[in-house]
């Protein structure tokens, strides 16, 4: 067998792993010191998605294409299977939650309805 390096993970990095030999995919946080096993493939180690209070981000599952909302406070790190949804207004991902004061109000329109 060949001798792998350990892999140090700071608090707010993490790595997608590739087992070469049966194609699983996975995802490993830091804080860590990571030591890959005679199979896995590392990713390029990325900084987790840090969100403030009043920030979230879209999620989309590329497996089933389901989308879903990470509310912050947070730091997100996707799995394999996910991306965060970029737009123009939010290139990054990252967009500001409204913030009502007692009298005021929103409408809402479901995206799949157009029901308000």
């Amino acid at each position: 067998g060949s001798v792998s390096n350990a892999l140090q993970l700071l608090q707010h990095q993490y790595v997608h792993v590739t087992n070469s030999l049966n194609g699983s995919k996975r995802a490993v946080a830091g804080p860590d010191v990571f030591f890959p096993d005679a199979y896995d493939v590392l990713g390029t180690v990325q900084s987790k998605v840090i969100l403030a209070r009043a920030e979230y981000i879209k999620v989309r599952n590329k497996t089933s294409g389901e989308v879903s909302l990470v509310k912050g406070p947070t730091a997100w790190m996707p799995q394999p299977t996910e991306e965060v949804v970029a737009s123009d207004a939010a290139p990054s991902g990252i967009l500001s939650a409204l913030q009502l004061l007692a009298h005021q109000y929103v409408k809402l329109v479901d995206s799949a309805t157009g029901r308000v």
